[in-house]
């Protein structure tokens, strides 16, 4: 009976475990690192074949989370999987960039360098490292997907990472434990239970309010529309035809955020605690996927298509609950002789 009412607790310390996480960057010190040759360092993962999700475990030592973390993204965004809160909530604090920004092919996504901006959440401010996009979403809503979705990557203030004080969780946890063990037999199930959520309280209050996550991702959903289509996105994808080979790079046209930030205070936002949707797949990311989406003519939407083809990873479990991946292995060996 112990052991069984200690799972919660085991589990919530692997989570805390992995809490801190350094932000995996697609572009390193802003602009991709460069050959000789001019060109963008492509990335060595992709979306086909066994460089595809189903073995991005494999990728680095560092990797290991795509196949066995437990809050990992993307997901079917819905009333149970996150948290609907008002765009007002967030304060997206992004500056225009008159003379554009460096706009640049990846491989495995097309990325725009902007380090200019902040984002405000709960009362934690992060800051704004590149933007990129995947065809198709890689978020859905209640099951359905959109044709594209740009995620704005932010990374809290290193400084104030190392200001925050360390959890006392081996204390905490190793005072509980003592407190079951003098307990009287018959009181000990009813007790276990009331202070084991006293424990669980503690803890969450120390996660949400000392710690916090230490990256947030803002994600737009875009919707093919050509009544109104977005002017920032036609401004972003204005030189596609220069970015069209992976490693190529070109400058967008002038970026004007304020679209973006009247867009998010005018729609409710799915909050939830998951990981990058790329390798690493680094857990402890706050994302905030805005439910109104952007939109994008057909013909910017085909090019950019065209020039991405398929970069989503697939849907992954809710949060908290097994790795699909690591489902499907448990299942596997079950079924063994």
């Amino acid at each position: 009976m112990k052991s069984s009412l200690l799972l919660p607790f085991v589990t919530l310390a692997s989570a805390i475990c992995h809490h801190r996480t350094s932000l995996y960057r697609r572009s390193h010190g802003g602009i991709a690192a460069r050959g000789e040759d001019g060109l963008v360092e492509v990335a060595k993962f992709g979306y086909d074949d066994l460089t595809g999700p189903l073995n991005w475990h494999g990728h680095n030592n560092q990797s290991s989370k795509c196949a066995t973390g437990a809050w990992q993204s993307p997901i079917n965004l819905n009333d149970t999987s996150a948290t609907l809160v008002a765009g007002t909530s967030l304060t997206f604090d992004v500056p225009n960039l008159p003379h554009g920004a460096a706009f640049e092919n990846l491989g495995s996504t097309l990325e725009v360098v902007a380090e200019n901006g902040t984002l405000t959440r709960r009362g934690r401010k992060f800051h704004l490292r590149q933007f990129h996009f995947h065809t198709p979403s890689e978020h859905r809503v209640d099951s359905e997907y959109f044709p594209m979705e740009v995620h704005f990557v932010f990374e809290a203030d290193e400084q104030q990472l190392k200001s925050e004080p360390p959890l006392p969780f081996p204390s905490l946890l190793y005072e509980f434990l003592v407190l079951v063990k003098t307990m009287s037999q018959e009181t000990q199930l009813v007790q276990t239970c009331f202070y084991g959520f006293l424990f669980t309280v503690q803890i969450w209050r120390l996660v949400d309010h000392s710690t916090g996550p230490s990256n947030s991702v803002v994600g737009f959903l875009i919707e093919v529309d050509n009544s109104a289509p977005s002017p920032f996105l036609a401004n972003v994808f204005a030189h596609l035809d220069e970015v069209e080979e992976p490693g190529s790079h070109a400058e967008t046209e002038e970026l004007d955020f304020g679209e973006l930030q009247r867009l998010l205070g005018g729609s409710d936002v799915y909050q939830y605690d998951g990981s990058l949707t790329t390798p690493p797949c680094t857990e402890g990311i706050a994302w905030n996927v805005v439910a109104e989406p952007l939109r994008v003519d057909d013909v910017t939407y085909r090019a950019a298509k065209k020039v991405m083809k398929f970069n989503s990873r697939y849907t992954q479990n809710v949060p908290g609950q097994r790795n699909l991946l690591e489902n499907s292995r448990v299942m596997l060996n079950a079924m063994s002789p």
